[in-house]
């Protein structure tokens, strides 16, 4: 056989060997017996069932493959030198299993999962430690650490649930991440979580720590964060979060903690965004860093916290103007320097309830819209004062619900006697007259009898950024004087303790007594009352300084004057069921005397200030009478507060004036009650009433007490 003849064969040889190469196909690999051998091959998709044990440099299950791993609930992999799996790339990594690998002082490092291409989806619920470091080696004398899972080329979903941590990076992230989920918990000895590259949504709802440089690092813009969980590092020059091109949307949300021992937050350059806090940010010398980009819109209403500056913008490259917006339960501890620069620079507090002294630099526009604030020179400190629940509005809006149940009880038990809903307003059979008497009647229906009564009451109410609750007892005696009248006296005590947006509250125990009527006049009813009382007040206001929390106290009284006036009208009666019109005004006029404030470094005295509220309702009762009665009436009411608007004050030593600001409210009431006989002469009368205002205020009374004949 010539050459001609032999090179084809030799040809055909050679092809069917490269062919039969080519046909050894990667396979599924289960692992579902505890093993010791390292698995270093080929395959598509790598399961563990049970448990693996190796010591081995590199990784105890690697392949060049993209392959999808499943590392089930219940299973091990411990590498007691090296890392734990490597692949190069994957559709799906499932880890739910324990994986403990690295040791400290190796010839080399590896990480626990790593994955060297795209992965589609990475999840993991269980537990992944990797202690991997070198010694530090020159000629640079530094150490090299493992990561707890390393993704170099993209990946669509991250999620984890369940624990990593690593001498290294906890989760280092190259490539594109189309979303981040972390609820479990991540720690690494260098850097919590790193992103290198494009980082799309980011969100926290777990624990992400690190005892080196950052907590979170994101090397790209990040479209979305959102933090809820914590965020911390510990070393010490450590950033709890730190954006190294900007952040669009950010979000620490109620319950978010971000600190680190230098800077909690900072953000370099970057594009068009706001940076938005509800938790709490903070940092060993500066809570919040801004440099340079266009985030140039922070919104605090969480806490932001340093030992020296609690927020800082700086401009090395730009000249932006930046705003600072306080929204209420804002709390900044420490210094707000915007360094100047530019004349933009704005702090805005206009949607801020509640009290504060604020020390800043750099600041050239305030604004602050109806809030209460005195500034110094340069707008070095501004003192924000906010006096809500402890001013004469909120006296007065407190005073106005008390003396109205005591109105309405006081009312109810004089008409009840009138109509014959008390006990005594009976038939009452008389002797035979004798002859010196004349012709009379045998039937007196006139007996005059005096009346006694006692209640006791509770209720509350709730208006936008302001709440009370009250209680109190109240008794009086009234007896019919003639000609359809009867006058009265009454007495008592009550308590109330209110509370506003920003920390307030406002303790008030006061004494009332009064004189009240009703007149029988034809086709209506007239009933009347005036009242007065002395009201002791304990104040407490919660002031956010650069110190931290400070509470300013103080104690001072009020007087009030309280008529008020009814009108019933009888529509409808028959078979023991009567329908009357009402209509009721009532006014609430005093003054709360002024005081001096105690524990906070903003001294404040307020002068005095008057007390000024009008309550009216129209309405219909239907009243039913029987060996039990009942009451229901519904109706509307408009109700005024008024404000004072020059109220003299002093803050640090310079004189301001303080504006408190009034309210009306309209909306509807109801309200049912019922009274029983006890005994011949004493009846047991309870009832509840409520009212609902467009703003969605809200308030309820109830009341029950005892009535007699005397």
């Amino acid at each position: 056989m010539d050459f001609s003849q032999r090179l084809p064969m030799r040809l055909a040889a050679v092809a069917a060997a490269l062919l039969s190469s080519t046909a050894v196909q990667a396979q599924a690999l289960v692992n579902s017996a505890p093993s010791t051998t390292q698995i270093n091959q080929a395959f598509d998709s790598f399961t563990n069932q049970s448990s693996l044990t190796v010591g081995v440099n590199g990784y105890a299950v690697v392949t060049g493959n993209s392959a999808d791993l499943d590392l089930a609930l219940g299973s091990s992999i411990t590498n007691t030198v090296g890392g734990g799996v490597s692949v190069g790339g994957a559709t799906s990594i499932f880890h739910a299993g324990t994986m403990v690998v690295g040791a400290p002082g190796s010839a080399s490092v590896a990480h626990g999962i790593r994955a060297g291409g795209y992965v589609t989806t990475f999840e993991n619920s269980g537990s992944i430690t990797n202690s991997s470091a070198t010694a530090a080696n020159p000629p640079f004398n530094m150490a090299m650490y493992g990561d707890g899972v390393s993704i170099e080329n993209g990946v669509g979903s991250f999620t984890n649930s369940g624990s990593v941590s690593s001498a290294g990076i906890g989760v280092h992230l190259s490539g594109t991440v189309t979303q981040f989920l972390n609820s479990g918990s991540i720690s690494g000895g260098r850097e919590g979580v790193k992103a290198n590259d494009a980082l799309n949504a980011f969100r926290n709802t777990g624990t992400i720590s690190s005892t080196g440089t950052y907590g979170f690092y994101a090397g790209r813009v990040v479209p979305d964060f959102y933090n809820s969980g914590t965020i911390s590092s510990t070393s010490g020059s450590a950033s709890g979060v730190i954006f190294n091109t900007g952040v669009t949307s950010f979000l620490n949300d109620v319950g978010g903690t971000i600190s680190g021992t230098a800077w909690g937050l900072y953000v370099f350059d970057g594009t068009s965004g706001t940076i938005e806090n509800r938790g709490a940010i903070s940092g060993g010398s500066i809570g919040l860093r801004i440099r340079d980009g266009s985030v140039t819109n922070i919104i605090n209403s969480g806490t932001i916290r340093s030992n020296g500056i609690a927020v800082l913008f700086e401009r090395a490259s730009s000249n932006n103007a930046y705003t600072l917006t306080l929204k209420t339960g804002s709390n900044i501890e420490g210094r707000i320097d915007f360094r100047g620069g530019n004349t933009g620079d704005t702090l805005d507090f206009s949607g801020f309830a509640g009290s504060a002294e604020l020390q800043t630099s750099g600041l050239d526009i305030i604004v602050a819209g109806s809030r209460n604030y005195v500034a110094s020179a340069n707008n070095s400190t501004i003192t924000i004062i906010d006096t809500a629940a402890v001013d004469a509005p909120a006296i007065g809006q407190t005073t106005t619900a008390m003396s109205g149940a005591i109105v309405g009880v006081a009312a109810a038990a004089i008409r009840d006697s009138m109509r014959g809903g008390m006990p005594g307003i009976v038939a009452v059979p008389q002797p035979e007259p004798d002859a010196t008497e004349g012709v009379l009647s045998a039937l007196d229906v006139t007996a005059p009898r005096s009346y006694v009564w006692a209640d006791g009451f509770a209720g509350g109410s709730r208006a936008p950024d302001l709440a009370s609750i009250y209680g109190g007892i109240v008794a009086g005696a009234h007896t019919p004087v003639g000609g359809g009248v009867q006058l009265g006296v009454l007495g008592g005590y009550a308590r109330a303790l209110g509370a506003a947006a920003g920390d307030q509250s406002l303790t008030t125990d006061g004494g009332f007594a009064g004189v009240y009527g009703f007149a029988e006049m034809g086709l209506v009813d007239l009933s009347f009352s005036l009242l007065g009382g002395v009201n002791a007040h304990q104040s407490s206001r919660q002031v956010s300084t650069a110190g931290g929390m400070e509470t300013a106290s103080a104690s001072y009284a009020s007087w009030y004057v309280a008529p008020n006036l009814g009108i019933d009208i009888p529509l409808l009666s028959g078979g023991g069921v009567t329908l009357v019109a009402t209509a009721d005004a009532g006014y609430v006029g005093g003054l709360v005397n002024g005081y001096s404030e105690t524990g906070a470094t903003s001294s404040l005295t307020l002068g005095a200030q008057t007390i000024s509220a009008f309550d009216g309702r129209l309405g219909l009762e239907t009243r039913i009478e029987g060996g039990t009665s009942f009451q229901i009436a519904a109706g509307i009411f408009v109700a005024a507060n008024m404000g004072n608007a020059n109220v003299p004050m002093t803050v640090n030593g310079t004189a301001s004036t303080l504006a408190t600001t009034g309210s009306t409210q309209y909306g509807v009431y109801a309200g049912a009650g019922f009274d029983t006989a006890l005994a011949e002469d004493w009846t047991l009368k309870s009832s509840i009433d409520g009212t609902l205002g467009v703003d969605g205020s809200m308030a309820a009374t109830a009341r029950a007490g005892l009535r007699g004949a005397l």
